[in-house]
């Protein structure tokens, strides 16, 4: 049981699994909400070995019963220091006592500082492996970083500079708030510029919609809060920019 933070890291993963088990006879699901849970379950019936789901849509099938936990393995945290920090806690503790004892529980996390270490030791033994894979210099060497004092009401004068002197490359910019997010979209829309917004307010269908879009370079400008861009894999990224300082 693989648990995660977002929608598209559910789907993400799943697909990355097809591709590793593709010629062998092991079956993956993604459970998520936000779409029809029948194919979701008629899966579950045929039976699979590896279930990847958001919080939401598991407790839903395992309170219905379609989705049982006594036998599962292995139990993994994906984007652990967001799904222990955004309020989960209390979901995994009830997950983890439904889970057989005898099982490997497995934290990844790109960051973790030591609120999230201490909670994360509390779920599992004492005896726990922390294995740590970051670098000495962990930026990496081909980026160029630049940081612009730039008022807030001219901050949009300077995203649409940016998209006019680079009309081919994809802009990646990370906003606080929903309402940010959609404020930003439509001001680059009045100035001729498509661009699309991703936050946990829009659909799942709308939501890969627009990824869709954005992978495939139809609309070259996502405006993300950084809990919906979470951990997701957008290949050919040239500018990313930090609309609201990040936190």
């Amino acid at each position: 049981l693989v648990l995660v933070p977002t929608h598209e890291l559910a789907e993400q993963i799943c697909e990355a699994f097809d591709a590793i088990a593709r010629f062998t006879p092991v079956k993956t699901v993604a459970l998520i909400g936000g779409v029809e849970q029948d194919p979701q379950i008629e899966k579950l019936n045929e039976g699979v070995d590896i279930v990847i789901a958001t919080p939401g849509r598991m407790f839903d099938l395992i309170s219905q019963g379609h989705l049982q936990t006594h036998h599962i393995e292995i139990l993994v945290l994906d984007e652990a220091d967001h799904m222990l920090d955004l309020g989960f806690i209390q979901d995994i503790r009830d997950l983890m006592r439904k889970l057989p004892k005898r099982r490997q529980t497995l934290f990844f996390s790109a960051t973790i500082n030591d609120k999230i270490k201490k909670i994360a030791y509390s779920l599992v033994k004492q005896n726990a492996i922390r294995i740590q894979l970051s670098p000495k210099d962990p930026v990496a060497k081909n980026i160029d970083h630049a940081v612009l004092f730039v008022d807030m009401d001219h901050k949009r004068f300077f995203l649409e500079r940016v998209a006019r002197e680079n009309p081919d490359t994809k802009v990646l910019v990370f906003v606080r708030t929903k309402v940010r997010a959609e404020r930003v979209v439509k001001a680059m829309e009045r100035v001729g510029i498509p661009a699309l917004a991703l936050h946990g307010d829009k659909g799942q269908k709308e939501r890969s919609e627009v990824l869709d879009q954005f992978k495939s370079g139809n609309t070259n400008m996502l405006v993300a809060t950084d809990v919906a861009a979470r951990g997701i894999d957008i290949p050919d990224v040239e500018i990313v920019i930090n609309y609201d300082l990040p936190e």
